[in-house]
Formats: structure tokens, C-alpha cells, sequence
């Protein structure tokens, strides 16, 4: 890596954004496949390198949930998903494979559109040819805010 002796290769995130827009089909009431692109960006802190630097995920995302209709209004769900993800970290390209776990509540505002909150978890491996660039990462997503039309 670095070269630097008992250098630690941690690194912390700081405030960051995700966009993601998919498709879903439902079975029934109580599962939902889908498909989605998503697009996130951070910026990172390495205790070795101290200037933040941006970490851009284009992310290509499959997944099913379980879904729990409560009423007409109101449907949480539980799920897990995973992502072919290529990174830009620094001019630098790179493939990983996330594996995810979600849950989530949607109120319905009307019979079609529907609004929601979900927290999520995904571990990701990427197996770069630079040893700088492997990793394993953990990502917390504490809570995401969505909009969503059903057919």
C-alpha cells in the first residue's frame, strides 16, 4: 500500500447522497421483484491520506421483498437485494458485488402513488487487481426516503 509503517487503511464516510430509479412487478400482495439503477456518492477520509476524496457507485441492483399490506393505507416490507456496482474512486475504475438487506414502510396517498422511509445494510467485496483497491465494505443506509407508483 502506502509503504507507511503502522499506517491503518480505515477509512470513515462523511454526509454522501444515493439516487436510485427501478422497476418492480408484484406478486399478489405479498412479493415484489425488481430492478434498479442506482447512484451513489460520498466522500471519504483515510486515516493514511488526510484530504477527503469523493467515491462515486454506479450501481446495477436486483432484488424481491416480502411485503406485509397492513391496510389499504399502509405496507412494510422486508427484503434483500444485490448489486453489480463499478466504482470511480480517484480516476480509478473498479468492480464490486454488494449483497443487501432492506426493510421499509409505504403509505399509500392514493390508490396508485405511494410514498415511503427504508433502512438497509450491503457488504460489498471488490477483488481488484491493485491491492490498494481490495476491500470488503460495509454500508449502512439508516434511512432513505422514496416515491413510488404502482400499475
Amino acid at each position: 500500500g502506502h509503504n507507511i509503517k503502522g499506517a491503518k487503511y480505515l477509512t470513515g464516510t462523511e454526509a454522501g447522497f444515493t439516487g436510485e430509479a427501478g422497476l418492480a412487478l408484484s406478486f399478489g400482495d405479498r412479493f415484489r421483484l425488481g430492478a434498479a439503477y442506482s447512484y451513489v456518492r460520498e466522500r471519504k477520509k483515510e486515516t493514511v491520506i488526510p484530504d477527503a476524496f469523493v467515491v462515486e457507485h454506479h450501481q446495477a441492483v436486483t432484488g424481491f421483498d416480502v411485503l406485509f399490506p397492513i391496510n389499504e393505507k399502509w405496507r412494510v416490507y422486508t427484503g434483500l437485494s444485490a448489486a453489480y456496482s463499478v466504482d470511480v474512486n480517484a480516476g480509478y475504475w473498479n468492480p464490486s458485488f454488494f449483497f443487501g438487506g432492506r426493510i421499509g414502510l409505504d403509505y399509500f396517498i392514493r390508490e396508485h402513488f405511494y410514498v415511503g422511509i427504508k433502512s438497509g445494510v450491503r457488504v460489498a467485496h471488490n477483488d481488484a487487481e491493485d491491492p490498494l483497491y481490495r476491500s470488503y465494505t460495509y454500508l449502512l443506509d439508516p434511512i432513505g426516503i422514496k416515491m413510488g407508483v404502482k400499475f
